[in-house]
């Protein structure tokens, strides 16, 4: 028993360490400088060196990653694996915040803790994906892994926005209400027309990037709003 009470304080410690808010931030910020430099890197390389027509209305995403399309795939597939592995530790810290910041909510815990976890485990399914689309680019694709991976890059981002928002609108959870409520609406505009263009088999490629943007856009301003100064947070903060 004394093993695993200093096993469970070690990890308690490290966890505490990893999830400190300075560094979250750096974490947050350097993938995000990661990410979109190779992505608009990746852009411009295939305007430059391959007249091939790349275009968000006649190409996924991915095909950044193809060989097919640009001269340097591997750059766009890095880019999303170090993003992807920078995102765990930010997904940790967006599962304590909430945590840490529900403490005075007294009914319905068992619901709360549930989706809390939810929440911390849709976040991470999105990392797995992100990091997947990078070792498996559309080019490395055997069995549809990369697709797979691109499933969970989709649905875990798009539950962890709607999740905020029915936290939000559940619990009085210090978090900006009208942050929550935006990822309520988001999520909920996304699957309602991702339905519409499948009953109208309509092609949905730009939609895809569409669905993409909108969710990053909302989780940057929400992971804005969670490491902005505690001085602002008191300031700024919306209780429910």
């Amino acid at each position: 028993m004394a093993f695993f009470y200093r096993l469970k304080n070690s990890f308690s410690l490290v966890l505490k360490e990893i999830i400190d808010r300075k560094k979250i931030r750096l974490i947050t910020l350097t993938a995000i400088t990661i990410y979109w430099t190779t992505f608009f890197s990746s852009i411009i390389i295939i305007g430059l060196f391959r007249n091939n027509g790349y275009s968000p209305f006649n190409n996924l995403i991915s095909d950044l990653g193809s060989i097919e399309y640009s001269p340097f795939p591997f750059l766009f597939d890095i880019g999303c694996i170090i993003a992807g592995f920078l995102s765990f530790p930010i997904s940790v810290y967006i599962f304590s915040y909430i945590r840490e910041n529900s403490k005075g909510v007294k009914n319905n815990k068992t619901i709360l803790n549930f989706l809390t976890y939810i929440l911390l485990f849709s976040g991470i399914l999105g990392d797995i994906g992100f990091v997947g689309i990078g070792f498996f680019s559309i080019d490395r694709n055997p069995l549809n892994i990369h697709f797979i991976f691109a499933s969970f890059l989709f649905v875990g981002y798009f539950l962890s926005a709607f999740l905020v928002g029915i936290l939000v609108l559940l619990f009085k959870i210090r978090l900006n209400k009208n942050i929550g409520i935006l990822g309520l609406f988001v999520s909920i505009s996304i699957f309602f027309i991702y339905i519409l263009l499948i009953l109208l088999k309509i092609n949905f490629i730009f939609f895809e990037w569409i669905a993409d943007f909108s969710l990053l856009m909302w989780l940057y301003t929400f992971l804005y709003s969670i490491l902005r100064n505690n001085n602002e947070e008191r300031n700024n903060l919306k209780q429910i």
